[in-house]
C-alpha cells in the first residue's frame, strides 16, 4: 500500500513509500483510509520543531482521517464490515493513575497517530474497536475527517472554559482550530472575536468573516482600537489557537480581570509573561489537550445538525500531491488540506 511516511529526525524527510498492507490483531478493526486531513501538528513535525522530538521514526503520519472497516481481527464482530468509521487520535493504557481518575485524554502513558504509532496518511489502517466511532448519514466523509480538530476545539469550549450566553469570547490564530472553536464558541451561545495578523488575510479572516464571525488583524490595529470598535472594554474569555506568546499577551491585556484565559496552541519555544498582571488581575489560566471520547460524540452531533460549516475550510488533494498540500497550508494559501487516499 502507499503511505506517507516521516522517515528521518530532520526538519523535511517525508516520503510516500511502498509498505506492508497491515493486518487486524485481536480486538482490531482495519480501516481503508478515504480522507484524511493534515493537521498543523503534522507541519510541526514535517518541519520537526523541537516539541515534536518524542516522535518514534520512520512513522506514518496522521491522525485526522476516516474511512471503511473492511477487515477485522479475532474477538471483532463481522457485521461492522462496510462501516464509515474514524478512529481517536489518542490511545489511552486505561490503567494509569490519570486514567482511572477519568482523565484518559490526557493518560500517562498514551499514543498518538502519527507520531508514536503509524497514522493515517496511508491506504489502510488498524485500530482496536475501542477508539472507533461510527459516521452517521448526515457526514460526508470528507467532513468525517475533520471531526477530531473539532473534538479538540469542544474540548476547550465545553469543558476548559466556562463560556456563558452573550460572553465576549477573543480567539488568537485564525487557522483550522481556530475557526472551528470560534464555531463552537458561537454554539454555546459566546460572541466570538477571530484575531489574526496580515497574512491570514489571504484566506484564513475572509472565510471567517463568510462564516459571520467577526474578525480583527493585530498587524493594523492597537487593542485599544479593538476593544473600542468592537463597543465594549474587555473580553470575558481568551482562547489562543495559535501557540504565540505575543498573540496570548495582547489576549491578556484585553481579558477582563477576574477573567479566564484557556490555551489550546502548541508554543514552539519558551514563552516570558508577566505572571505578576495574572495575579493583580486573578485571571485563571487553563490548558485544553486534545480530546475525550465524549468530546468525538459532542462533534459528530453537531456535524450532522449542520451547526459546524467545514466545506469552505477545506482543499482537496490526492495522497500524490502531498508535497504541495503540506506547502499551501505552510504558506497559508489553503486554510484545511484534506488528501484523498
Amino acid at each position: 500500500m502507499r503511505a506517507l511516511v516521516k522517515t528521518e529526525r530532520l526538519p523535511g524527510y517525508l516520503e510516500l513509500r511502498k509498505v506492508d498492507v497491515p493486518e487486524p490483531n485481536v480486538g482490531e478493526i482495519r480501516i481503508r483510509v478515504q480522507a484524511a486531513s493534515v493537521c498543523g501538528s503534522d507541519l510541526h513535525a514535517y518541519n520537526y520543531d523541537s516539541s515534536y522530538s518524542f516522535m518514534r521514526v520512520p512513522v506514518i503520519l496522521g491522525h485526522e482521517f476516516a474511512g471503511t472497516i473492511d477487515a477485522v481481527g479475532d474477538g471483532v464482530d463481522t457485521a461492522v464490515l462496510g462501516e464509515r468509521v474514524i478512529a481517536e487520535a489518542n490511545l489511552f493504557c486505561g490503567i494509569c493513575s490519570t486514567c482511572v481518575s477519568g482523565k484518559n485524554h490526557i493518560c500517562e502513558n498514551f499514543k498518538i497517530h502519527g507520531f508514536h504509532i503509524n497514522g493515517g496518511f496511508a491506504e489502510y489502517l488498524c485500530v482496536n474497536q475501542e477508539f472507533i466511532h461510527r459516521i452517521p448519514e448526515e457526514i460526508g466523509i470528507e467532513q468525517a475527517s475533520l471531526i477530531e480538530p473539532l473534538s479538540v476545539s469542544v474540548h476547550a469550549v465545553y469543558d476548559r472554559s466556562n463560556i456563558k450566553n452573550g460572553d465576549h469570547v477573543a480567539i488568537f490564530g485564525p487557522g483550522p482550530i481556530g475557526l472551528l472553536t470560534a464555531q463552537v464558541v458561537r454554539c454555546k451561545g459566546g460572541i466570538p472575536v477571530l484575531f489574526g495578523i496580515d497574512s491570514d488575510e489571504q484566506c484564513r479572516l475572509p472565510v471567517a468573516r463568510s462564516l459571520g464571525i467577526s474578525t480583527v488583524d493585530t498587524s493594523k490595529k492597537s487593542l485599544e482600537q479593538i476593544l473600542v470598535n468592537q463597543n465594549f472594554s474587555s473580553f470575558d474569555q481568551v482562547i489562543d489557537c495559535s501557540g504565540s506568546s505575543a498573540a496570548v499577551e495582547t489576549g491578556l491585556n484585553g481579558l477582563k480581570k477576574g477573567g479566564q484565559l484557556i490555551l489550546v496552541g502548541i508554543f514552539p519555544s519558551l514563552s516570558n509573561m508577566d505572571l505578576s498582571k495574572i495575579v493583580r488581575r486573578e485571571v485563571t489560566i487553563g490548558g485544553s489537550h486534545t480530546s475525550t471520547r465524549e468530546n468525538y460524540k459532542q462533534s459528530i452531533e453537531l456535524l450532522a445538525n449542520g451547526q459546524i460549516n467545514t466545506d469552505q475550510l477545506v482543499t482537496y488533494y490526492q495522497l500524490e500531491e502531498y508535497e504541495r498540500a503540506f506547502q499551501d497550508a505552510v504558506t497559508k494559501k489553503v486554510i484545511k488540506p484534506v488528501l484523498h487516499i
